[in-house]
């Protein structure tokens, strides 16, 4: 397999008893329990097909991708044995489908090479390595204001004596945080999840600095539970039942009534005759405000596959938080897919990408279109190969034990330009990670 290395890269890599590289993606992603069980995935490569469109108001994705089985559920309450317990993973209950685009303007240091795994770093969550609890107790970043965990965050966000510096307890205080931001230094995040905002018609509108954060505004869910039980359920009057059952979850597609909102629950009835294996989402879904209802989304599941479409203004007037898209433009971006009732580390990642808005030559082009929805048959599809990734990191990548290290440290070598990017290089790539990482 011709891995486009120079022969002094090979032999020193043999020498080393090492694979080279490893991949410049997107690690990104955000925070969900996993399955009891999670480990790598049986499949570790496949394509995502893409396709981007504008209208000079606003930008549209359509974004297609294998799915076996949909997650649409992430945190419920089962009756057994006459309680409400929750479940949030293993079994046919994990965490939801998710897919994420993280956008750079080319502000953010090393992200056009190594993508997300520019926000992935050693002490991340759910990794070997995180760092959590005790630790971040006191730390005015993290524990003083309730952050219990790490999550991804860019090399900016951090001080040091050089851009690669980027020790998770150096975080740069408000006011040098907040200049960043005035300087357009932070990763959009686009994050779409099949039950906590899908459902609802919306994608969450986050970004990436210090921590991964919300946009300001109201979210698209909020707790279905106090004291341990539910505070509302289905409406049976409106659809035909009061709950859910486990032992259907597997068999739930986008065409079933799934989640929870105001119009089709009820307040709780604890007198109800509750079987055992009856299920009640733990959130009840609603439309979000302000800047994090700017993302609109339509996901459908059929045959296998999950197609999104996905749909913001061109510039939402929200500068700190939203990066605007405009014409002429490219644009960094790199994908996170979430599947198969698992998330945190175990995912699929793309390599960084070029986006031209109706700018030919890039990865990925907008298409300029006249109307208020794109005509997706119009419009070639782009293929994009996914990967896992394992537990390789940025502080890996950018080591003396990464054989081109030197070369990321001077941000001038790419993951795809070392190990190429079909889809059969990348399915490599992955095996090789989980050897290096030990799974």
């Amino acid at each position: 397999m011709p891995r486009r290395l120079s022969v002094l890269r090979e032999v020193h890599c043999m020498l080393r008893g090492r694979f080279i590289g490893l991949t410049c993606a997107a690690a990104a992603v955000f925070a969900w329990s996993t399955m009891a069980t999670a480990q790598a995935p049986a499949e570790l490569a496949y394509d995502v097909e893409v396709k981007v469109a504008y209208n000079g108001e606003d930008v549209f994705w359509q974004l297609s991708w294998p799915t076996e089985t949909p997650s649409l559920l992430h945190d419920v309450s089962v009756f057994r044995d006459g309680q409400w317990v929750r479940v949030n993973s293993g079994g046919v209950i994990g965490s939801e489908d998710r897919f994420t685009i993280m956008v750079d303007q080319g502000t953010v240091a090393g992200f056009a090479n190594l993508g997300c795994y520019a926000t992935c770093h050693a002490p991340v969550r759910s990794l070997d390595t995180a760092v959590g609890g005790d630790a971040l107790a006191d730390h005015p970043a993290y524990g003083q204001i309730g952050r219990n965990d790490i999550r991804k965050y860019i090399p900016d966000s951090r001080i040091g004596n050089m851009w690669w510096e980027t020790a998770w307890d150096a975080v740069k205080p408000p006011e040098m945080l907040e200049d960043l931001r005035e300087q357009g230094v932070f990763l959009d995040l686009w994050h779409w999840r099949a039950a906590r905002s899908g459902s609802m018609g919306f994608a969450d509108d986050q970004y990436v600095l210090e921590h991964r954060i919300n946009d300001s505004g109201s979210g698209p869910n909020v707790s279905n539970v106090a004291d341990g039980v539910p505070l509302r359920m289905f409406d049976p009057e409106k659809v035909g039942f009061a709950a859910l059952r486990y032992d259907d979850i597997p068999n739930l597609t986008t065409a079933d009534v799934y989640n929870l909102t105001t119009e089709n629950s009820i307040e709780f009835d604890p007198d109800h005759e509750w079987q055992e294996g009856d299920v009640i989402p733990r959130l009840m879904i609603r439309e979000p405000t302000g800047a994090r209802a700017a993302i609109r989304s339509d996901g459908q599941w059929s045959d296998g596959r999950w197609t999104l479409e996905l749909q913001r203004a061109m510039d939402p007037g929200n500068p700190l938080v939203d990066i605007p898209f405009e014409l002429g433009r490219t644009y960094n971006v790199a994908f996170g897919i979430f599947r198969d009732f698992t998330g945190t580390r175990y995912h699929h990642i793309s390599y960084p990408l070029k986006l031209g808005i109706g700018t030919p030559g890039a990865q990925l082009t907008a298409i300029g279109f006249l109307g208020d929805r794109p005509d997706w048959d119009e419009i070639e599809a782009t293929t994009i190969p996914v990967f896992y990734p394992a537990q390789v990191t940025m502080d890996w990548l950018l080591s003396d034990e990464h054989v081109v290290g030197w070369e990321m440290r001077e941000d001038t070598a790419s993951c795809a330009a070392c190990h190429g990017a079909t889809l059969e290089d990348v399915r490599w790539l992955s095996e090789q990670s989980i050897e290096a990482t030990g799974e």
